[in-house]
């Protein structure tokens, strides 16, 4: 997970990318750490899978390959 929707896509390496944003409240269960340190913004987060996708607060974004 990233911090932000450019984050999230400058890291992605496959196409399409898709990109949803989450609000992760503190009282929902999830655990959550920096991770990858050389990696700005990336975080894990663990938790219930249903939680986490209740927890979506868009439609996702997509991304597709770039034009050459």
């Amino acid at each position: 997970m990233f911090e932000t929707v450019e984050l999230a896509t400058e890291n992605a390496v496959r196409f399409p990318k898709i990109v949803v944003a989450v609000r992760l409240m503190h009282d929902f269960g999830f655990s959550l750490a920096r991770t990858f340190a050389d990696i700005d913004g990336h975080y894990t987060v663990w938790g219930d899978p249903d939680s986490l996708l209740s927890a979506v607060t868009g439609p996702p974004l997509r991304y597709d390959a770039p034009v050459r």
